[in-house]
């Protein structure tokens, strides 16, 4: 229930701020959000190649082989998040070293691209305010309002789903038991968790490396 009114916040504050905005900003804010998309994409793989360089990757994995022995009674998928179960490698219900390191990739992916995403948002921010609604009235003004509440909308949604994928790093970070506690209540939540449980942004960050 707190999921699902959270989620109804976050749609429903983006669609009154894009209609004070009006439909120019409303379009380019949609067309920066999917540039971003684009520069996450292509170099997701290079920020994760970095992070593991650095000592990250080894520092992920030491902590998720913690985990596995903390809780090595328990099978993969009590363990990890069921969205992260189309990462592993194989076949096995019995929790393997292996695992670890699947989930360590599978969380600096979700990282990497977190960080690109934003920061490309950020950099694209300046360019969006040389756009400027015009004062109009009457009718052009209404429809100009209506379509950024439209626009506002879908780049809610966005949110919502960006908000998810935060969500999802930290429960992988949790011990077995309660991530999976954490995750089974925004899973059943009435609407919220079938956006939660198919979340199109770990999809695209899933086919670079599966």
């Amino acid at each position: 229930m707190v999921t699902d009114l959270l989620v109804c916040a976050i749609v429903i504050a983006a669609a009154v701020l894009y209609s004070r905005r009006g439909f120019a900003m409303s379009v380019m804010s949609i067309l920066q959000w999917f540039l971003s998309l684009t520069i996450g994409l292509l170099l997701c793989d290079e920020l994760v190649r970095l992070l593991r360089f650095i000592g990250i990757g080894k520092l992920l994995t030491a902590h998720f082989s913690k985990l596995l022995k903390d809780d090595s009674l328990l099978t993969v998928v009590q363990f990890i998040p069921q969205v992260f179960n189309g990462w592993l490698s194989g076949s096995s219900e019995v929790i393997t070293e292996t695992h670890a390191q699947d989930v360590t990739t599978a969380v600096l992916a979700c990282f990497a691209y977190l960080v690109i995403l934003i920061v490309s948002r950020v950099l694209c921010h300046r360019f969006v305010l040389l756009f400027h609604r015009h004062e109009t009235e009457g009718l052009v003004s209404f429809v100009d309002m209506l379509a950024g509440i439209v626009c506002g909308t879908c780049l809610g949604i966005f949110y919502v789903f960006v908000f998810f994928l935060i969500l999802l790093l930290v429960i992988a970070c949790f011990p077995g038991s309660l991530g999976q506690l954490i995750y089974d209540s925004l899973s059943n939540a009435f609407f919220s968790g079938d956006l939660f449980k198919n979340n199109p942004l770990m999809g695209l960050i899933h086919n670079l490396f599966i």
